[in-house]
């Protein structure tokens, strides 16, 4: 049994996209526990410009095909999240979730047909910090200073959606995933797709919220099974600080097997 990962992590877009504080840290955070906590290879991590829609989508197809029954798989993305329209017959809200990488938008749809080529056997996790939410919000362009130590919402409302169904095509949201019976991943998620994962600062740290409790209660107790683990986060959140709550999808099978086994 082989265990690899792909860790993402982006603080610094391009303009105009807001920039965030705890997503790279996030990053090596996850990396931390993996390979401390669970004995992992050591990941590929991709920080900052390095997170190209093609870098993302190269090594986690790469990460894919080489992996064999009994592997283990997790890929975790800290960033902005966003959503555009579509009018697919399987999106009656009529909108397309979507991660933002460092140079373009990676929608939903992609991503399922991705986690469609994992082979029988293979057990993979998928992990998103980013709001997958259509509603715009000001919050996440807050810079006065009274402000700075507020949770940051990691959502970035395309400035046009025509343009924005240009820009390319990958994400991580529940309703990417339709039927969670015939879903071979398990996907964690920060928020509902209606809502929006926090940047904050804990402790005076910047980190995700999700993230940061995540860890947290892993670290403490690494071989409790996914329903466990979750129902340990949602103890935690949302809060009142952090108005989000944690998903977690995939068969029910694979909910009461260990975390990353």
């Amino acid at each position: 049994m082989k265990k690899r990962a792909l860790i993402v992590g982006i603080n610094s877009y391009p303009p105009p996209i807001p920039t965030l504080r705890g997503c790279v840290p996030d990053a090596k955070n996850w990396c931390s526990l993996l390979i401390g906590t669970y004995g992992f290879e050591t990941p590929v991590v991709l920080l900052e410009s390095s997170a190209t829609i093609e870098n993302i989508r190269k090594n986690l197809t790469t990460l894919i095909n080489a992996s064999e029954a009994g592997d283990v798989l997790v890929w975790t993305f800290s960033g902005h999240g966003t959503s555009v329209p579509n009018l697919r017959p399987d999106k009656p809200d009529g909108r397309a979730e979507a991660i933002v990488a460092y140079d373009g938008l990676m929608y939903d749809s992609q991503i399922r047909g991705m986690m469609q080529t994992i082979r029988s056997g293979v057990h993979m996790t998928v992990i998103s910090d980013s709001c997958h939410s259509g509603t715009v919000t000001r919050l996440n362009r807050l810079e006065h200073h009274l402000f700075k130590d507020l949770p940051q919402m990691r959502y970035f409302p395309p400035q046009e959606d025509t343009l924005a169904l240009r820009l390319s095509e990958l994400p991580v949201t529940s309703r990417a995933f339709i039927g969670e019976d015939s879903m071979v991943e398990i996907l964690l998620s920060g928020c509902l797709a209606t809502e929006y994962s926090n940047d904050a600062n804990i402790n005076g740290n910047f980190v995700g919220a999700f993230s940061y409790n995540a860890i947290d209660i892993l670290r403490n107790s690494p071989t409790m099974t996914y329903n466990n683990f979750y129902a340990q986060l949602r103890a935690r959140l949302p809060s009142s600080l952090y108005q989000q709550t944690p998903q977690l999808e995939g068969q029910s099978v694979r909910k009461a097997q260990p975390v990353f086994s």
